[in-house]
């Protein structure tokens, strides 16, 4: 179910996480570093406010939680997990 922003206006500021270009580490300190393959997908933000709802923002923080209605589990799930 969408919900509405959340009340904390500060979790709206945080944006997804997203791959840039540089030059690969050397093999010496490869070990310290994370990577991450670049696929073509959609990075989004999904936030939980606890009451049930799901809302998902897109990297430019426009609203799109209607394109994934098959969000409605990670409530759920992410209840669970904190268990």
């Amino acid at each position: 179910m969408p919900c509405d922003p959340p009340a904390d206006r500060a979790l709206l500021r945080i944006e997804p996480l997203h791959a840039t270009p540089g030059t690969l580490p050397t093999p010496a300190v490869e070990d310290r570093w994370a990577f991450e393959a670049k696929q073509d997908a959609q990075r989004v933000m999904i936030y939980l406010p606890g009451d049930g709802a799901v809302l998902v923002r897109s990297r430019s923080g426009a609203d799109i939680t209607a394109a994934y209605p098959d969000s409605s589990p990670f409530p759920r799930a992410a209840a669970a997990a904190r268990r």
